[in-house]
């Protein structure tokens, strides 16, 4: 084989292997890598800047590509029958969060595999679907289209996992 067909050959299964690869799932290990009992809040504010409003407990934050809140926690085990006293973290961890993105992003955009999601649309009258991920923590609201993978993403919340709750929890078994 001469050097131009060598080269050719390398060009085109480069490009191949790039182009056959899915999508990147965005939510894999968090929003921008905030992760729920483990990011603090001195992370999201580093990521986000400060809160633009602290209300009832929780913080939101604004960029120019989405809306947040957080509920941090407050000292371990504070008050176990509540969200933010009821885990044995530090004070100041992201317990749940979620975005609403300020700019058009699709399920398919997402690059998540659908087949682990369960998918509901309980509101049929209001056009949305749900995309429930209770594994990872992860909860997506999204407006119908025609085609799931095209479906308009309103909200993403991530949570704890069953999991975390199970290792995390201050409540006493029943």
């Amino acid at each position: 084989m001469d050097w131009l067909t060598l080269s050719l050959f390398l060009i085109v299964t480069s490009v191949c292997s790039v182009t056959a690869q899915a999508p990147k799932d965005l939510l894999d290990g968090g929003w921008k890598g905030i992760k729920v009992f483990e990011s603090t809040r001195a992370h999201v504010e580093k990521l986000l800047g400060k809160p633009t409003k602290v209300e009832n407990g929780d913080f939101w934050y604004e960029t120019s590509e989405a809306r947040y809140r957080f509920v941090f926690s407050y000292d371990p085990c504070s008050a176990p029958d509540t969200l933010v006293g009821g885990f044995k973290v530090k004070a100041g961890v992201v317990l749940e969060y979620e975005v609403r993105p300020t700019k058009i992003i699709t399920i398919g955009d997402l690059g998540i595999d659908l087949n682990i999601y369960k998918r509901s649309d309980p509101f049929h009258a209001l056009n949305f679907s749900h995309y429930d991920n209770r594994a990872a923590g992860i909860y997506i609201e999204a407006l119908v289209m025609s085609e799931p993978h095209k479906e308009f993403v309103q909200m993403i919340y991530f949570w704890h996992t069953l999991e975390q709750n199970a290792r995390y929890s201050c409540r006493k078994s029943k």
